[in-house]
């Protein structure tokens, strides 16, 4: 038997607060952007709260050739990035612009997205964050029917900067709200195609059963609610059951779509779609799965 060190010495850490925290969500984020700042002196125990200089060059540089992977952590009241670059990586934490002591986050995803304009492509780094804004009478929460649960999608709109450490220090700037009737749970993303144009859809699942999916307007860059069975069959038949979806993922393969969600109740829900022949998302099989 080989060392165990071998495969289990940590060499990386992140140190996210002074005290105890919890982690409520971590998102990986596949990106092209490039990055500007240098390793820092106090690596890896270093975080930047904003620029620490004004990036000096073109203003327009080119994408990389390959992405790199990055990592969005979310506590109870913030996201800290890890913008990895060639043997290091910074540590950056994100204002969201929200009230402090007034803002827990329950889930987060992050993706980056490029949209075709017309005359150019434009492409934004998104967060969304699923979160519990305090200030609700406790009856209302007790009942779990207060408006104060929102998801806040942040970048949709903002225009990119050069570097993607510029465009999460300013992400904060603008961002949209929309108001949720139910604490939220699972939160992802996927792209839809409809009407021969590619869109980007976020899916969230909430306590009231039903997965919400919210698609991009490629014109305002505003996500907007639509219905769920319209574009997943097999996630509308859990949100008319009310079946609490704990666990969503949706990937493709070439061709074929699959999606597998886990509900509350124990049960494995699996359906697989041929992408080139669904519209707005119905065609295919699906077929459910009972765990106990």
């Amino acid at each position: 038997m080989q060392n165990e060190k071998e495969f289990f010495d940590e060499c990386h850490y992140c140190r996210f607060s002074r005290g105890r925290t919890n982690i409520y969500g971590l998102a990986t984020v596949s990106s092209k952007m490039p990055t500007c700042l240098p390793c820092s002196s106090d690596f890896p125990s270093h975080r930047y709260t904003h620029m620490p200089f004004l990036p000096v060059g073109p203003k327009e540089v080119p994408s990389l050739r390959a992405p790199r992977q990055h990592a969005l952590v979310a506590s109870a009241t913030e996201v800290t990035a890890l913008i990895s670059s060639e043997g290091y990586w910074n540590t950056l934490t994100i204002p969201l612009n929200h009230e402090t002591g007034k803002f827990e986050i329950i889930s987060i995803d992050a993706f980056e997205r490029t949209i075709d304009r017309g005359l150019n492509t434009v492409t934004n780094f998104i967060i969304a964050v699923a979160a519990f804004q305090t200030g609700g009478s406790k009856s209302n929460i007790e009942l779990n029917e207060t408006d104060d649960y929102c998801l806040r999608i942040y970048g949709a709109s903002t225009a990119p900067s050069v570097y993607l450490e510029e465009t999460l220090f300013n992400i904060g700037g603008s961002f949209q709200v929309i108001k949720l009737k139910a604490a939220p749970m699972h939160l992802s993303h996927i792209n839809i195609t409809q009407n021969g144009r590619c869109q980007t859809a976020i899916i969230l699942s909430a306590t009231d059963g039903i997965v919400h999916v919210y698609l991009e307007e490629p014109v305002t860059a505003e996500f907007l609610e639509v219905d769920v069975e319209e574009y997943f069959s097999i996630l509308g038949r859990m949100s008319t059951a009310r079946l609490n979806v704990l666990s969503l993922d949706i990937f493709d393969e070439e061709d074929t779509r699959v999606v597998v969600a886990g509900s509350q109740s124990g049960e494995l829900h699996m359906a697989v779609y041929q992408i080139d022949k669904m519209v707005n998302g119905l065609s295919g099989w699906s077929s459910a799965f009972g765990f106990v």
